[in-house]
C-alpha cells in the first residue's frame, strides 16, 4: 500500500469553494452501480480536479460524470475518475482528477485558481489588504477588502 509523506503531488492549483457555486453538483455513476444522480457538495477546485463531500460510499478508480456551476458557466460537464476515497463523521471526502472538460472550462478554472493562489501569496507575505482589481475568483470570494470597497473609500478621503 502506498503511503503519503505528507508531500503535496497535485500539478495544478487548487482553491477552496468558500461560497457553494455548485449548489445543484450532481454526479453520475454508471449503471446498474447507482442509477440515479448523487448530490455532490464541491470542496477544492483545481483545472486538473477537484475534491467533493458525498453521503454514499464510491469505489476508487471508477470514472463518473459530474455536472456543477461556477460563476463564469453554468452546468459544466466534466468527465473524471475517483482517486480516494476517505470516511468522514457524516460521510467521504472524495478526490478525482478531471479525464474529459472543455478546455475553455479548465483554463477558467485554471485562472481562478492562479488569482486565488496571487491573492493568498501576497496576503500572508507583503500585504494584507491585498485584492488584485480583476480576479477571477472574485465572484465566490469572501474577504472583505475588495477593488470596489477600497476605491469608495479612497474616493470619501479625497472629498
Amino acid at each position: 500500500m502506498a503511503t503519503n509523506s505528507g508531500k503535496d503531488r497535485r500539478r495544478h492549483i487548487r482553491f477552496p469553494i468558500i461560497q457553494n457555486i455548485s449548489e445543484e453538483a450532481k454526479m453520475y455513476l454508471s449503471p446498474p452501480l447507482i442509477m440515479n444522480p448523487l448530490p455532490v457538495t464541491l470542496n477544492e477546485l483545481s483545472c486538473g480536479g477537484m475534491k467533493f463531500f458525498t453521503t454514499s460510499p464510491i469505489p476508487t478508480r471508477f470514472l463518473f460524470a459530474i455536472v456543477f456551476n461556477t460563476p463564469f458557466a453554468k452546468k459544466i460537464y466534466a468527465e473524471a475518475k475517483i482517486l480516494h476515497v476517505n470516511k468522514v463523521d457524516d460521510g467521504y471526502m472524495v478526490g478525482a482528477s478531471f479525464v474529459n472538460i472543455k478546455p475553455e472550462m479548465r483554463e477558467k478554472i485554471d485562472l481562478m485558481a492562479q488569482d486565488y493562489n496571487v491573492c493568498e501569496e501576497t496576503r500572508k507575505y507583503e500585504n494584507k489588504d491585498f485584492c488584485k482589481t480583476n480576479c477571477a475568483y472574485m465572484p465566490i470570494c469572501e474577504k472583505n477588502v475588495k477593488p470596489d470597497a477600497a476605491s469608495s473609500k479612497q474616493k470619501k478621503k479625497r472629498k
